[in-house]
C-alpha cells in the first residue's frame, strides 16, 4: 500500500511541477531575460514544486528516470537550440551538453 502512495505522489509532484513549468513558459522563452536568471527560477520556483514532501517518496529507477526527464525538458527550452556548424542547421543539446552547459552557467 506504501508504495502505491508514494508513486502516486511523485506522478502527482511530477504534475505540478509540469503545471508550474508551463504557466511560466513566457519568461522562459523570453530572450531579454539571461538564462542564469532562467535557472534561478528553475531551481527555485519549479524545482521545489517538483520536490514537495520528497523526502517520503520511495523511488523506482522509472520514477527517476521521469524526473531526469522532466528536467531535462526544462533545461532544453532554457538553453535553447545550437547551431551546428557542420551541418549548417539548429539541433537540441544532447544530454551531456545540457549538463556540461549547466554546470558553466552556475
Amino acid at each position: 500500500m506504501k508504495i502505491t502512495i508514494t508513486k502516486q505522489t511523485c506522478k502527482k509532484g511530477l504534475k505540478n511541477a509540469n503545471k508550474t513549468y508551463f504557466m511560466l513558459q513566457n519568461f522562459v522563452k523570453n530572450k531579454n531575460i539571461s538564462k542564469i536568471l532562467k535557472l534561478r527560477l528553475k531551481n527555485t520556483i519549479i524545482h521545489k514544486t517538483l520536490t514537495y514532501a520528497s523526502e517520503t517518496w520511495t523511488l523506482t529507477k522509472r520514477d527517476r528516470k521521469q524526473l531526469n526527464i522532466f528536467e531535462r525538458k526544462v533545461y532544453r527550452r532554457i538553453l535553447g537550440p545550437v547551431y551546428d556548424n557542420e551541418k549548417e542547421k539548429w539541433r537540441i543539446l544532447t544530454n551531456k551538453e545540457i549538463y556540461e552547459s549547466v554546470k558553466k552557467l552556475y
